[in-house]
């Protein structure tokens, strides 16, 4: 049997109180980490891609300047 079979299938992972909570602090995180490029890539729009997307160069750098954690 190879490792691939040895494994169990994810709806067999234990799902305690600790599994959860790291599983939604992962999920944050990932969040955040999309927050950041979503943010550094309107920073770094130039203005006629901003303009194609409706966003001026205000609001593209007032979204940039928003800390990770606020949506």
């Amino acid at each position: 049997m190879d490792r691939m079979e040895c494994e169990s299938p994810a709806a067999d992972a234990p799902t305690g109180p600790v599994i959860r909570a790291l599983l939604a602090a992962a999920s944050v995180l990932r969040d955040w980490e999309r927050r950041y490029w979503s943010r550094r890539m309107l920073e770094e729009m130039g203005d006629d891609a901003l303009r194609d997307l409706g966003i001026s160069r205000g609001d593209a750098l007032h979204e940039a300047a928003k800390p990770l954690w606020r949506p």
